[in-house]
């Protein structure tokens, strides 16, 4: 995995897409989590996956992948949260 990510932060987008579906169903599993829509949920990948291509070159560690991207997701289930004014118990 941590080729992958070397390769997709050289700009190899077949590489980012490889990675980003290898952790496709955890990122699910955490999100739904924290929302119980599934529009929100999409919304929230979406919006963790597009991130996470823009902010590619500032992982600096590629070992640490998958903790990053979860941290970016949570952060965007969080920004959906507080926009709908959802309390998550």
């Amino acid at each position: 995995m941590e080729m992958l990510i070397k390769k997709a932060q050289k700009g190899d987008e077949e590489a980012f897409i490889k990675a980003i579906n290898e952790y496709m169903t955890a990122m699910y599993k955490v999100a739904r989590t924290r929302l119980k829509s599934e529009d929100d949920i999409g919304d929230a990948i979406q919006d963790t996956i597009l991130a996470a291509y823009k902010g590619l070159n500032q992982l600096i560690k590629p070992q640490y992948f998958r903790t990053w991207i979860t941290k970016i997701l949570i952060n965007k289930c969080n920004d959906i949260v507080q926009r709908n004014g959802q309390v998550v118990y």
